[in-house]
C-alpha cells in the first residue's frame, strides 16, 4: 500500500511541475534571454552581468526563470517590461551585454516582437590556413590542363 501511495505522489508532483514548464513556456516575455552550452557550460560571465543589468534595472517589473533544459546550466529568463517606453531600450541594452561572438556558449536574446540577437561562433574559427603544395605535389587539375 506504502508503496502505491509513493507512485501516486511521484505522479502527482511529476503532473505539477510539468504544469508548472507549460505555464513558464506560454507566459509572455518582453525579453527572453536563452543561455546555452557548445560542451561546456554557459557563458557565466555575461549571465552575471545580465543578471547585474536586472537587479539595477528599474523597468523590468518581474523576471523569471524557465526550467533548466540542459545538462550543462542551459536556462532561460523571461523578462517582463510594463512601461511601453522602456521595453525597446532594456533590450538593446541587453544586446549590448551579449557578445558577438564566442567559442564558450551561445547567448540569445529575443524581444516580444520576434526580433532576436545572439552570440555566433567566431567565423574566423571556421577557416583553415591554405595549405601550399610542393611543386613535385601536382593536383589532377593541374596535370588535366
Amino acid at each position: 500500500m506504502r508503496i502505491v501511495a509513493n507512485l501516486i505522489a511521484h505522479l502527482f508532483a511529476a503532473v505539477l511541475a510539468l504544469v508548472a514548464v507549460q505555464s513558464a513556456a506560454s507566459a509572455e516575455c518582453t525579453v527572453r534571454v536563452d543561455f546555452g552550452s557548445y560542451r561546456c557550460g554557459i557563458d557565466m560571465e555575461t549571465q552575471a552581468r545580465i543578471e547585474a543589468y536586472i537587479a539595477a534595472s528599474g523597468a523590468i517589473v518581474h523576471a523569471g526563470e524557465f526550467p533548466q533544459r540542459g545538462m550543462e546550466g542551459e536556462v532561460s529568463l523571461c523578462l517582463e517590461v510594463d512601461d511601453i517606453g522602456s521595453k525597446r531600450r532594456v533590450f538593446e541594452d541587453l544586446k549590448a551585454i551579449v557578445p558577438a561572438e564566442s567559442k564558450r556558449a551561445p547567448t540569445t536574446v529575443a524581444f516580444e516582437n520576434g526580433e532576436a540577437y545572439g552570440t555566433q561562433w567566431p567565423a574566423k574559427a571556421l577557416t583553415r590556413p591554405a595549405i601550399e603544395l610542393a611543386p613535385q605535389q601536382k593536383s589532377r587539375s593541374d596535370e588535366a590542363n
